[in-house]
């Protein structure tokens, strides 16, 4: 199965270490692919490596496709997905809060498919600022999110 790999959406993992590389590799020879890879229009979301070495090892591996309505809702779960899973320096772990406020701040505010989401905020509706929404679910400070430099 061919797969496509899109370099927004790579991007925004940090790349494994070469023994990190070679321990995943192993393990795959050893036991399979054993977690899915994750797909959005047949193109990966989740597992980029893992399909790197099944594909060049030719072991066959599965895949589950997610549904998002654009480019950024993926973005989005691939950067909450790696934050929940991945051990991240803090370096990484800042880029990640960064990306993730940047794309939350462009939907923030306005109902899904809104072209003026950006500019829209409810007339008497209680407004949360997007750093306090990315602060709570990123279990850090507010002032973390605002001070990340873009």
């Amino acid at each position: 199965m061919n797969l496509n790999i899109k370099e927004r959406f790579e991007r925004l993992l940090p790349p494994l270490s070469a023994d990190e590389f070679a321990m995943l590799e192993a393990s795959i020879r050893t036991d399979g692919v054993r977690e899915p890879i994750v797909v959005w229009e047949n193109t990966i979301l989740d597992g980029h490596n893992r399909y790197r070495i099944a594909t060049r090892l030719e072991i066959p591996f599965t895949t589950v496709d997610k549904t998002f309505e654009d480019e950024d809702d993926a973005c989005i779960w691939i950067i909450e997905n790696q934050t929940g899973k991945r051990n991240l320096t803090d370096v990484q772990r800042t880029f990640q809060i960064g990306e993730l406020y940047k794309l939350k701040k462009k939907k923030h505010g306005a109902p899904k498919g809104n072209r003026n989401a950006e500019k829209q905020m409810g007339q008497n509706a209680p407004f949360e600022r997007t750093s306090e929404v990315v602060a709570k679910e990123q279990n850090v400070n507010e002032s973390t999110v605002s001070y990340v430099p873009f």
